[in-house]
């Protein structure tokens, strides 16, 4: 968790304006909040296959979408 906030702006009116978002399906839009928790909370998400599972709820490959769409690998994680 961030050592400054319990929480995070989330514009709802930007996120659903988005180029990105308005092309995710459900699954998709669900992984992508779930992937920003983890990453609002633990500072990145791990580059490992089964945490990327496991923190997303949903298949790899799709996880996988929409890390490389909306995020960016660096050395500690996406």
């Amino acid at each position: 968790m961030s050592e400054t906030m319990p929480w995070f702006p989330f514009y709802v009116e930007k996120f659903l304006a988005s180029s990105r978002t308005r092309r995710m399906d459900a699954t998709h839009v669900g992984a992508y909040l779930l992937l920003m928790c983890e990453q609002w909370d633990g500072g990145a998400v791990a580059d490992d296959p089964g945490e990327i599972a496991f923190v997303s709820r949903c298949d790899y490959a799709v996880a996988m979408a929409v890390l490389k769409q909306c995020f960016e690998l660096t050395s500690e994680g996406w």
